[in-house]
């Protein structure tokens, strides 16, 4: 980490000379939170595969010819340095279909020269990282340029479906009985579980169009004071959020695409042995990645099972034992080069100002 460390407080005051104090308290920050989240996921075994999106490969595109996007660019690269220096797990960047898709300003390749010379530039792009970068969900030009058709063809569906859900009327009079109805279910049984879709995964696109419906159900029925709308928490707030309109194009679709790649709590509940991590600037889909980067162990007793007895020795064990005992392990080796990561930017960040 020495030499890392010599390397990275040399390299960042060139890199940074024209940024004033505010500016370098947002690249302290900026660096951090991608370090705080690599730690998360850092408790998962197997080599880790920063998955980015659209967002992170605009700041590098465009660094250049803005400072906010270069100032972005160079905490990105920071927090690269961090891991090519610090970290002591395999760390790959990765590169799914839907972020070719919209570096070629969402539209489908038409052939797999071009979808491999999308690739090309993305990789001369990513290049100041100086990690290698992978591919997910695609191996070859014909793989991409099939996964691109797929994208478009499920982004013209989602457009539609969007409209029709923000046009249709959602105010409803929630009162019942025995109290309220609840708009989320209202909202899951609004959408089928199977949409007719190509690329993108029926479950994630019904959890944030369900989310999307549930608030415009509680924005449009809230005026009965007798049956105020409840709504079922923060993460369907944020998911809904996430997909809006500009120029009557759908945005978001590189949300969405993040989400069901980078779902922590799934990939920690599939026990796989690899872990894929989201990587974006955009706060919104940020929140909606890290309410998902959560580990769950529970345990349960079946009434009348000839095995109840074991069952209920199992919970006790369970309730008195440390489930995430190897996430534990693992933090713990991290958060030592955390710290000494944190004292380098420290010191590099001292070096720009005593330079002025």
């Amino acid at each position: 980490m020495n030499k890392a460390r010599d390397a990275f407080i040399h390299e960042m005051p060139t890199l940074l000379q024209q940024c004033n104090d505010l500016a370098l308290g947002k690249f302290y920050h900026l660096t951090m939170d991608f370090v705080g989240d690599y730690a998360t996921g850092y408790q998962l075994g197997g080599p880790i595969y920063l998955v980015l999106d659209n967002s992170i490969i605009q700041d590098f595109k465009h660094k250049e010819s803005d400072p906010k996007r270069a100032l972005r660019a160079h905490a990105y690269t920071a927090f690269c340095r961090f891991v090519t220096g610090w970290s002591d797990r395999k760390t790959h960047i990765a590169v799914s279909p839907v972020a070719v898709y919209e570096h070629l300003g969402r539209r489908a390749a038409p052939t797999g020269g071009a979808a491999w010379a999308a690739m090309s530039e993305l990789h001369r792009l990513l290049y100041p990282t100086k990690m290698s970068c992978h591919s997910i969900r695609f191996s070859s030009p014909d793989e991409l340029v099939a996964a691109l058709r797929d994208i478009e063809f499920d982004a013209e569906f989602l457009t539609q479906y969007a409209k029709t859900i923000d046009t249709s009327d959602w105010k409803l009079d929630l009162k019942t009985p025995f109290g309220v109805k609840i708009p989320i279910s209202i909202a899951d049984a609004a959408i089928p579980n199977q949409l007719p879709l190509k690329y993108f995964d029926p479950w994630y696109v019904k959890f944030t169009f369900t989310s999307r419906i549930e608030q415009l159900i509680m924005e449009q029925s809230k005026d009965n004071p007798d049956a105020q709308p409840i709504g079922s928490g923060e993460l369907t707030k944020e998911l809904s959020d996430l997909n809006e309109f500009k120029r009557g194009v759908l945005t978001g679709l590189g949300d969405i695409d993040l989400l069901q790649i980078c779902d922590v709590s799934r990939q920690y509940k599939q026990q796989t042995d690899y872990v894929l991590l989201g990587q974006t600037f955009d706060r919104g889909l940020n929140r909606v990645l890290r309410l998902r980067h959560v580990f769950h162990e529970a345990r349960s007793m079946e009434g009348g099972h000839p095995n109840v007895g074991e069952q209920a020795s199992e919970m006790v064990r369970f309730m008195f034992s440390n489930p995430f005992a190897k996430q534990d392990e693992r933090l713990a080796i991290i958060t030592p080069r955390i710290i000494d990561f944190i004292d380098a930017m420290t010191e590099a960040c001292l070096q720009v100002q005593a330079r002025r």
